[in-house]
Protein backbone atom coordinates (compact mmCIF):
# COMPACT_ATOMS: atom_id res chain seq x y z
CA UNK A 1 0.00 0.00 0.00
CA UNK A 2 1.13 3.86 -0.95
CA UNK A 3 -0.27 6.77 0.53
CA UNK A 4 -1.52 8.80 -2.14
CA UNK A 5 -3.11 11.74 -0.41
CA UNK A 6 -4.37 13.12 3.01
CA UNK A 7 -7.66 14.76 3.45
CA UNK A 8 -8.79 16.98 6.51
CA UNK A 9 -12.68 15.44 5.64
CA UNK A 10 -13.53 11.83 5.73
CA UNK A 11 -15.96 12.57 3.25
CA UNK A 12 -13.94 14.14 0.80
CA UNK A 13 -11.37 11.06 1.37
CA UNK A 14 -14.26 8.91 0.87
CA UNK A 15 -15.45 10.60 -2.56
CA UNK A 16 -11.68 10.78 -3.85
CA UNK A 17 -11.73 7.02 -2.78
CA UNK A 18 -14.79 6.23 -4.74
CA UNK A 19 -13.19 8.07 -8.07
CA UNK A 20 -10.31 6.18 -8.24
CA UNK A 21 -12.18 3.02 -7.59
CA UNK A 22 -14.29 3.94 -10.78
CA UNK A 23 -11.16 4.48 -12.74
CA UNK A 24 -10.18 0.29 -11.46
CA UNK A 25 -7.65 1.26 -8.78
CA UNK A 26 -8.52 0.41 -5.61
CA UNK A 27 -8.16 2.40 -2.38
CA UNK A 28 -8.37 2.06 1.42
CA UNK A 29 -9.58 5.19 3.66
CA UNK A 30 -8.17 5.54 6.99
CA UNK A 31 -7.54 7.63 9.76
CA UNK A 32 -3.88 8.93 9.43
CA UNK A 33 -3.04 11.38 12.28
CA UNK A 34 -4.47 13.03 14.95
CA UNK A 35 -5.05 12.84 18.57
CA UNK A 36 -8.16 10.53 18.15
CA UNK A 37 -7.10 8.82 21.46
CA UNK A 38 -7.44 12.12 23.36
CA UNK A 39 -10.11 11.77 26.04
CA UNK A 40 -12.21 14.65 25.01
CA UNK A 41 -11.79 13.67 21.58
CA UNK A 42 -10.35 16.52 20.42
CA UNK A 43 -7.17 17.06 18.11
CA UNK A 44 -7.16 17.41 14.38
CA UNK A 45 -7.95 14.30 12.28
CA UNK A 46 -6.26 13.57 8.82
CA UNK A 47 -8.09 10.81 6.57
CA UNK A 48 -4.99 8.89 4.16
CA UNK A 49 -6.04 7.41 1.06
CA UNK A 50 -4.03 4.74 0.49
CA UNK A 51 -3.34 3.21 -3.17
CA UNK A 52 -3.65 -0.90 -2.78
CA UNK A 53 -1.99 -1.69 -5.80
CA UNK A 54 1.76 -0.21 -5.37
CA UNK A 55 2.06 -0.41 -9.41
CA UNK A 56 -1.02 2.12 -9.64
CA UNK A 57 0.36 4.71 -8.14
CA UNK A 58 1.63 6.92 -10.80
CA UNK A 59 -2.19 6.63 -12.40
CA UNK A 60 -3.64 7.28 -8.86
CA UNK A 61 -1.14 11.02 -9.00
CA UNK A 62 -1.70 11.41 -12.64
CA UNK A 63 -5.34 10.90 -11.88
CA UNK A 64 -5.17 14.09 -9.15
CA UNK A 65 -3.30 16.41 -11.41
CA UNK A 66 -5.47 15.43 -14.50
CA UNK A 67 -9.05 13.80 -14.29
CA UNK A 68 -8.30 12.90 -18.14
CA UNK A 69 -5.62 10.23 -17.79
CA UNK A 70 -6.11 6.97 -19.00
CA UNK A 71 -5.17 4.53 -16.21
CA UNK A 72 -2.43 2.01 -17.81
CA UNK A 73 -3.70 -1.93 -16.07
CA UNK A 74 -7.27 -0.73 -14.52
CA UNK A 75 -8.89 -3.76 -12.17
CA UNK A 76 -12.55 -4.30 -13.01
CA UNK A 77 -14.82 -4.59 -10.16
CA UNK A 78 -14.29 -8.47 -9.44
CA UNK A 79 -10.60 -7.83 -9.17
CA UNK A 80 -10.87 -4.78 -6.60
CA UNK A 81 -13.23 -6.63 -4.64
CA UNK A 82 -10.67 -10.22 -4.54
CA UNK A 83 -7.99 -7.56 -3.28
CA UNK A 84 -9.86 -5.81 -0.39
CA UNK A 85 -11.15 -9.51 0.59
CA UNK A 86 -6.99 -10.95 0.98
CA UNK A 87 -6.51 -7.52 2.42
CA UNK A 88 -8.76 -8.78 5.15
CA UNK A 89 -7.86 -11.95 5.37
CA UNK A 90 -4.34 -10.77 5.97
CA UNK A 91 -5.63 -8.57 8.60
CA UNK A 92 -7.39 -10.99 10.53
CA UNK A 93 -4.77 -13.74 10.60
CA UNK A 94 -2.38 -10.82 11.93
CA UNK A 95 -4.65 -10.13 15.04
CA UNK A 96 -5.28 -13.73 15.40
CA UNK A 97 -1.06 -14.88 15.33
CA UNK A 98 -0.92 -11.57 17.79
CA UNK A 99 -3.36 -12.59 20.00
CA UNK A 100 -2.39 -16.23 20.22
CA UNK A 101 1.01 -15.01 20.89
CA UNK A 102 0.16 -13.00 24.05
CA UNK A 103 -2.48 -15.51 25.39
CA UNK A 104 0.68 -18.12 25.19
CA UNK A 105 2.88 -15.15 26.88
CA UNK A 106 -0.27 -14.85 29.54
CA UNK A 107 -0.87 -19.17 30.29
CA UNK A 108 2.97 -19.04 30.68
CA UNK A 109 3.02 -15.86 33.46
CA UNK A 110 -0.08 -17.51 35.00
CA UNK A 111 1.73 -20.26 35.56
CA UNK A 112 5.45 -19.18 36.74
CA UNK A 113 3.49 -17.05 39.55
CA UNK A 114 1.41 -19.93 40.58
CA UNK A 115 4.73 -21.96 41.14
CA UNK A 116 5.92 -19.43 42.89
CA UNK A 117 2.65 -18.93 45.05
CA UNK A 118 3.00 -22.63 45.75
CA UNK A 119 6.50 -23.06 46.57
CA UNK A 120 6.14 -19.77 49.04
CA UNK A 121 2.86 -22.30 50.96
CA UNK A 122 4.31 -25.28 50.46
Amino acid sequence: MKLIRDFTSHDVAHNFSLKLRGKGIPTHVAMFRGNNTHRYGGGPKTWAVWVLVDTQLDDAIRLIKGSRHEVRNPLDEEEIVAIEMELLRKGKNEILKNLSVFLIALIGLVVFVISIWLDKHA
